[in-house]
């Protein structure tokens, strides 16, 4: 008798998430066509050499 039970339930919550998977899928699509991936060998010795920002929050005396 329970091999004839359907969870609808879980079908849904399986189908919400191959939604969400394929959303995820399209927005890394998007994201990697605006991205260089490659950054040339000059820019990479340039930003050796560039100014790192200070994270540390000034001392109060």
């Amino acid at each position: 008798m329970s091999d004839n039970v359907v969870d609808f339930k879980k079908r849904q919550e399986q189908a919400r998430h191959e939604q969400k998977e394929a959303g995820f899928d399209k927005i890394k699509e998007r994201f990697e066509a605006i991205v260089p991936v490659k950054k040339s060998n000059q820019d990479k010795l340039l930003s050796l050499f560039k100014k790192k920002k200070n994270t540390r929050p000034a001392k109060k005396r």
